[in-house]
């Protein structure tokens, strides 16, 4: 399978995205400007090669929200632990990152596990983009992530 290998910088000193960069061969990142090469202070994010349910490319970075329609109530597996859950709506939030070789989903915080019985801790799993839409990104939106 081949995937695109693409980029996107965010420019923290200016506290915008850019749309052309410069990756330089000693592993700085910065911008050009005339004859004239600027090391900037960015944050550089790769493409996972993945779409969202919505169509949106996935980015390092991204913030997603996982949604899980609960209609029967009983023990559930979710989240990589068995759980009993009530009918309702569950909504998991999380940054993708890069771990272990692999883009996936790191959940800041689950908002919903306090509807469960059991508190339990919520673990980096695979990305699933039949469930998962892109919300925003760690630098425009970080209030999604408290």
């Amino acid at each position: 399978m081949k995937r695109k290998i693409k980029f996107r910088a965010w420019d923290r000193s200016n506290g915008k995205w850019l749309k052309e960069f410069v990756l330089f061969n000693y592993g700085g990142i910065g911008t050009l400007t005339g004859n004239d090469a600027y090391v900037n202070n960015l944050d550089l994010m790769q493409f996972t090669g993945l779409l969202d349910k919505n169509g949106v490319e996935i980015y390092e970075g991204d913030i997603l929200r996982t949604r899980y329609i609960e209609t029967i109530k009983g023990v559930r597996e979710a989240m990589g632990y068995d759980v009993e859950v009530e009918p309702g709506v569950y909504d998991f939030y999380g940054v993708v990152v890069f771990a272990e070789g692999a883009f996936r989903f790191l959940p800041t915080e689950c908002k919903s596990w306090k509807k469960f019985k059991r508190k339990y801790p919520c673990d980096e799993s695979m990305i699933d983009t039949e469930n998962e839409d892109v919300i925003g990104n760690v630098h425009e939106n970080p209030e999604l992530l408290k």
